[in-house]
């Protein structure tokens, strides 16, 4: 990946890294199937105070947050959802659970998204652990809770926790 990001010539600037997650983001499964969620629009900030890709913020993404879109209508959900928004909210981000994917659903993704009167922003990436695993309570209908959930730390960054500090008085 970071070899895609070299500049070919010396004054070339390099692009920025996208953040994980964008206001639309769509999951491709391992048998093509086709998943959306949303998160708060606006531009995406930047996903952590790290730029590694392997750890993700935790997003607090719940089972019900996703929806399976058909191939059948990928299009049109698109086109109602997302492509006649204000240029400055169309961020998009798909994410496949392998690195190499051939699935028609992801190459339709590929070809809406790249038509430039759209002006689209959109990046390919690896599945979160978050995302992973909350799609797969989705499917398998089971209660999620992400406290029961043995989180690998190398691969999700969860937000610090505040500790409120005492106070000494001077009596």
């Amino acid at each position: 990946m970071s070899s895609f990001r070299k500049p070919i010539n010396s004054k070339e600037v390099v692009p920025p890294l996208m953040p994980v997650y964008a206001p639309f983001n769509f999951i491709v499964d391992t048998g093509g199937q086709v998943y959306y969620y949303q998160l708060q629009l606006g531009k995406p900030k930047c996903a952590s105070g790290n730029d590694d890709y392997l750890t993700a913020p935790f997003i607090r993404l719940q089972p019900e947050n996703i929806v399976q879109v058909p191939q059948s209508n990928l299009e049109d959900f698109i086109k109602s959802n997302i492509l006649f928004l204000d240029k400055d909210y169309k961020y998009i981000s798909i994410a496949s659970f392998l690195d190499t994917v051939k699935s028609s659903s992801l190459k339709e993704l590929i070809t809406i998204f790249s038509d430039t009167t759209y002006k689209i922003t959109y990046s390919i990436r690896r599945t979160t652990q978050e995302e992973q695993i909350v799609l797969d309570y989705k499917k398998r209908v089971i209660y999620y809770d992400p406290n029961s959930v043995v989180w690998d730390s190398t691969r999700i960054e969860f937000p610090l926790k505040m500790i409120t500090p005492k106070i000494q008085s001077d009596e």
